[in-house]
């Protein structure tokens, strides 16, 4: 949102006209544990991949099956192979009823190493949001600006041999695959009654600004595009600090579903500048408050899977 060399002008633009969201934060560093959060208000656990852990993916509570319930129509739209840590599985009990994955595109789409690239996946997604009969709930994954940063669409970040070079001409174009989403959807029948939520799963050390175990790397983007303004909220900047985790529980509150099964889970819709916000690897955690303005670092010093965050409730 505004950084400092205009990589992503058209997510910029869209901010603009957007709820905007200054200390948002992700809880861990992989695309697993951001999935988990966002739709399940389960917050990273260090040395655990929570996705493979079978025993409990069954028992996750789920604002997909929320929606389910309430008689939408549920899809999830990714141009790679979801077979990675499970997450196949998980996004069928979550309650998805279309998943499109890397096998849904014709075998001449699959064009990098990490799948379908990002320009042709969004255009997929555009054609099953318009075979679904509203109301729906529709997550889509963009995957390009994941190592090794193989796009097909040049930019003027793209053929130098360094990695922060590489990282963000994959997400130049990403963020030119996005404004494509939204050419091409804004005439649609659906478009206007429609909220969209936009983050990234989690953070990055590949611009070069952020090492691994950089506390920086976990602040991310998020907005809220309202364009019907269905919310009667535009242009707004919500300053309190918030996580992944939080997502599905002001979904549901909002929504009128039941919200307390979420128990991790926060109202991000709120003004609360003493709320903190948490994040780990599996070496080192730390938290943050609007309120302090400073980071609080916390050594993990044993290899025991720690769960970090606040106790919100008895």
């Amino acid at each position: 949102m505004g950084g400092r060399e205009k990589i992503t002008p058209f997510f910029d633009s869209i901010s603009d006209k957007s709820i905007r969201f200054t200390n948002a934060f992700s809880t861990g560093f992989r695309t697993d544990q951001g999935l988990m959060s966002v739709l399940s208000g389960i917050p990273s656990v260090a040395s655990l991949n929570m996705p493979n852990q079978l025993d409990k993916v069954m028992k996750y509570p789920s604002i997909v099956q929320d929606f389910k319930n309430a008689g939408y129509k549920t899809s999830f739209v990714y141009g790679g192979d979801l077979n990675f840590s499970n997450l196949y599985n998980y996004l069928t009990i979550a309650g998805f009823d279309t998943i499109i994955r890397d096998k849904s595109f014709a075998s001449a789409d699959d064009i990098t190493d990490w799948g379908v690239p990002d320009h042709i996946m969004i255009q997929k997604a555009k054609d099953i949001s318009n075979q679904l009969k509203e109301p729906f709930f529709s997550t889509i994954l963009l995957m390009s600006s994941h190592a090794p940063f193989d796009i097909p669409v040049p930019n003027e970040f793209s053929g130098k041999p360094d990695t922060p070079s590489k990282y963000k001409a994959s997400v130049k174009y990403s963020d030119h695959a996005l404004q494509m989403y939204f050419d091409s959807v804004k005439s649609q029948s659906w478009f206007a009654n429609t909220v969209f939520i936009l983050t990234s799963d989690h953070g990055s050390t590949h611009s070069g600004y952020a090492v691994m175990d950089d506390h920086d790397r976990f602040r991310i983007p998020f907005i809220i595009y309202d364009p019907g303004n269905n919310l009667r909220r535009q242009n707004d900047i919500v300053y309190t600090s918030f996580n992944h985790y939080d997502i599905p529980y002001t979904l549901a509150y909002a929504s009128g579903f039941e919200a307390g099964k979420f128990i991790f889970g926060r109202n991000i819709l709120c003004a609360d500048s003493t709320r903190y916000a948490y994040w780990n690897t599996d070496n080192v955690a730390a938290y943050y408050s609007l309120q302090s303005g400073e980071v609080v670092p916390s050594s993990q010093k044993n290899n025991r899977a720690t769960l970090f965050t606040d106790l919100v409730r008895k």
